[in-house]
């Protein structure tokens, strides 16, 4: 029989927990563990305005134990002070807490019990409980402010035996508020873009002999322009850099994504990155290949420009149609400490990365003049890495939707790692530790067959292509790490910020399958 409503969400099995599954990954039992350090979990699905589920308390050892609400994808439903938290509601309580504190208190008091039903709605800003059917806060909002695609449903349970059933299907519904929706694939908005080919972002394996003129076939014509970014990955060519080209400085002069040196204007030969072939430059040397081409229009823009050693901002050829993910900025005409690079998740925006080195975030409020880029602009400050008196950059910008993903989560040190949820399945993946040094990973997907995928990249090095065990597994609505403490990947307490290209979005016309194991 045909199911109108798609898939449903249900817990999400691949978020680490000392908990158990059961009912189709709808009730969630704890097994023990420190308290507060299980209360990952969440839901498949991000939410949208007028999602709605119920569910209730099986068992409690006390206030402050279980508990049930959502959260972004980097929080843990935490109640004690000082924590990162979602939102949510506790076993015995008639509170609902927000980062370690009080939001709301229902007046006159309505005590959460077990057994009693906990609907959750979300609104176009926020969300509304109601309590067996009884609205708290007279049926208003209890938080506004809210994008409800950040948010998933969450539980914690710190205590074995604690435990949380949660009511997806509508015909379960004890109490449905009017106008609600399952959370269902097809009930998830419409992306805007539906085909990350077909005309943002497409990825290849090649190979390609020394001399020839080796074409790449691609599945829609670039008529606005386009940036390529080439690897050589196979290890007999010893060391190779990440070449970027695009249409906007010409598509014979290279910079070096990993390398602190003057744009290259006289070694590769034109290409061709309009039409529908890329043709490679000849003195690429025979071996394999990773490219990658970004379109150029909404969700990615190429920026050139002339320093000035003074506060200024630089507008975009043409609006991303949303606020940037990610900036990489590279010196096209000096030699030297260059490269930085802004993040979305980075501590605040004085902060930046260099895409060349290995080195934590560092602070300088005059990197980006202590302001994010926006959809039209990126804002520069006096520093001589990004703003040099007549030196001449490129920057690259990334919007954080369409077919590209930005955020951050923190290491837990475990083989069943964090789990990323981007919405769909990605072709590229990276991470950086934001914390501490480590490399720049990333784990493209015609590098691996199946999961869990063990080749990658080191995004700032020169090193070919390498394989070790359990890196990560590509899922259908996003990335898995697989990697224990000793690996630099998933260092328990460190914080990584991501990044994922070409994302597949999980709907109902489009619903992913995730890789064979």
């Amino acid at each position: 029989m045909a199911n109108e409503y798609g898939n449903y969400t249900s817990v999400n099995a691949l978020s680490p927990s000392d908990v158990t599954l059961s009912e189709a990954n709808t009730k969630v039992v704890g097994v023990g563990g420190t308290p507060g350090g299980n209360a990952a979990i969440k839901g498949t699905m991000a939410l949208f305005e007028n999602a709605y589920f119920e569910a209730e308390f099986t068992a409690s050892s006390g206030a402050g134990r279980a508990r049930c609400g959502i959260a972004t994808q980097d929080q843990n439903l935490l109640i004690f002070a000082g924590t990162t938290a979602g939102y949510c509601v506790l076993s015995d309580t008639s509170t609902v807490y927000h980062n370690g504190g009080t939001l709301f208190t229902q007046s006159p008091t309505d005590t959460v019990a077990v057994g009693d039903r906990i609907g959750w709605l979300m609104t176009d800003d926020g969300f509304k409980i109601n309590i067996d059917g009884s609205n708290w806060n007279s049926g208003n909002e209890i938080a506004t402010g809210l994008t409800p695609s950040d948010w998933f449903i969450g539980c914690g349970v710190d205590t074995t035996g604690e435990g949380v059933k949660f009511y997806f299907h509508e015909t379960d519904w004890e109490n449905k508020p009017s106008g609600a929706l399952p959370i269902s694939t097809a009930n998830l908005p419409t992306p805007a873009v539906v085909n990350y080919e077909d005309e943002y972002y497409i990825q290849a394996g090649i190979s390609h002999s020394n001399g020839s003129t080796t074409a790449v076939t691609l599945p829609k014509t670039v008529s606005g322009g386009a940036m390529a970014r080439i690897k050589r990955t196979d290890s007999s060519a010893g060391t190779s850099d990440w070449l970027c080209f695009d249409t906007i400085r010409g598509t014979n002069k290279a910079v070096k994504w990993n390398s602190q040196e003057a744009e290259d204007t006289s070694t590769y030969d034109d290409q061709n990155l309009t039409g529908t072939v890329l043709t490679l430059p000849s003195a690429l040397t025979s071996g394999s290949y990773l490219i990658e081409i970004f379109y150029i229009g909404s969700y990615f823009q190429v920026k050139t420009y002339t320093g000035s050693g003074a506060n200024k901002t630089e507008s975009y050829p043409a609006s991303l149609g949303s606020l940037p993910g990610f900036m990489a900025v590279i010196s096209r005409t000096a030699t030297g400490t260059f490269n930085p690079a802004w993040h979305n998740s980075l501590t605040d925006d004085t902060y930046y990365l260099k895409t060349d080195t290995t080195a934590a975030q560092a602070a300088a409020a005059t990197m980006w003049n202590s302001t994010a880029p926006s959809a039209t602009v990126l804002a520069l400050g006096s520093n001589a890495e990004s703003n040099t008196n007549l030196n001449t950059y490129v920057a690259y910008i990334w919007a954080n939707s369409g077919p590209y993903a930005w955020g951050k989560y923190t290491g837990n040190g475990s083989t069943d790692g964090v789990m990323v949820n981007y919405g769909g399945y990605s072709q590229h993946n990276f991470l950086k530790s934001s914390s501490a040094v480590y490399e720049w990973f990333t784990t493209p997907a015609p590098l691996n067959d199946g999961n869990p995928i063990t080749t990658r990249l080191q995004l700032q090095s020169t090193t070919a292509a390498y394989t070790t065990s359990l890196v990560a597994d590509l899922i259908s609505n996003g990335y898995k790490s697989r990697n224990s403490v000793t690996s630099g990947e998933n260092i328990s307490g460190v914080t990584y910020v991501y990044g994922a290209f070409g994302i597949q979005p999980l709907t109902d016309g489009a619903v992913n399958q995730g890789r064979a194991r």
